[in-house]
């Protein structure tokens, strides 16, 4: 099946600890999550056949914020929807950069996920990045320079990014337009 070249998730490490700095709370986080995987199956890669190599970077979570309860009730609440809903629109996924302590929190999360993802899941160092092994699943013109690639489009940048983003505004701009017709 066709394979969209490179996805990530977000476009910049993954950070447990600003969304409470900002009061963003789980309800939050998970219907960002949501609208996020929806946009990606319906307009990214809306056919059935369609599948992804995911990225996570996980370089910036720390030990103690995997083991709090409320980061750990979204990381459960995002691998249930990822699981149910969209089971095989997963090529591979990728945990990038991860700490030493992966081990462990992979232990917390392993019993939620089904043999399937199981066997799609790849765990890769700073340093198995630096030598290249993120080219054996994501073609080198296709990957952003920061993971050993050689495309020129910085993350968060793609055609795919800026066309989520102005369909974003446009939300945004009617809500606000239509709140201010409520007063």
């Amino acid at each position: 099946p066709p394979l969209l070249p490179f996805s990530t998730t977000p476009t910049t490490p993954i950070n447990l600890i600003n969304p409470r700095r900002h009061r963003i709370g789980h309800d939050q986080l998970i219907r960002h999550y949501q609208f996020q995987i929806e946009w990606l199956w319906t307009v990214a890669a809306p056919k059935d056949e369609d599948q992804i190599t995911m990225i996570m970077d996980i370089a910036d979570i720390t030990w103690d914020q995997v083991r709090d309860m409320g980061n750990m009730a979204i990381i459960k609440d995002r691998i249930k929807i990822g699981c149910e809903h969209y089971p095989n629109r997963a090529a591979v996924l990728i945990m990038a950069n991860i700490p030493p302590w992966a081990n462990a929190a992979y232990q917390f999360v392993s019993p939620l996920l089904s043999p399937a993802t199981k066997s799609k899941l790849v765990f890769m160092t700073p340093e198995m990045i630096r030598e290249g092994a993120l080219t054996k699943y994501i073609a080198p013109a296709n990957l952003p320079s920061e993971y050993g690639g050689s495309s020129k489009v910085a993350l968060g940048q793609s055609e795919t990014d800026k066309k989520q983003r102005r369909m974003v505004q446009s939300l945004t701009k009617a809500a606000s337009k239509k709140g201010r017709r409520k007063r």
